[in-house]
């Protein structure tokens, strides 16, 4: 039987707090890893809720985006460093902890910041089966 959407990853735990065993209802994130396809960057989410995990492949303009939508206080990743070259995998690896740092920090902030519709969407939380 699906649980109704309401019942999914409604509270957020941090990756060193998350248990498989606490069920749908709560969930966590990381972002471990990055690809360079065609020149574009991806950064990968992990999700786990209960013993779901899913990933969602997502560019730094499309974090940069959400961080604008919703409007949080917790501090964005720059979008470059000075003597930076933009594919330079020492400075994506590092971009990589700091969005993860910041998307863990942003999940952490209130409990009422996973009922925003855009942090779903980017999350893709409502499609957990």
């Amino acid at each position: 039987m699906a649980m109704p959407p309401e019942d999914l990853c409604k509270i957020f735990f941090k990756p060193n707090d998350f248990s498989s065993r606490f069920g749908v209802s709560f969930f966590t994130a990381t972002v471990p890893e990055m690809s360079i396809e065609d020149d574009v960057v991806r950064y990968e989410i992990c999700l786990r809720a209960g013993d779901t995990s899913w990933s969602v492949l997502r560019r730094y303009s499309e974090f940069e985006t959400l961080s604008k939508k919703i409007s949080n206080c917790e501090k964005f990743p720059p979008k470059t460093w000075s003597r930076s070259s933009p594919k330079d995998v020492k400075f994506l690896s590092e971009r990589r902890v700091k969005l993860e740092m910041w998307l863990v920090s942003t999940l952490s902030s209130s409990k009422e910041i996973v009922s925003n519709t855009k942090i779903r969407e980017f999350l893709r939380l409502d499609e957990l089966k």
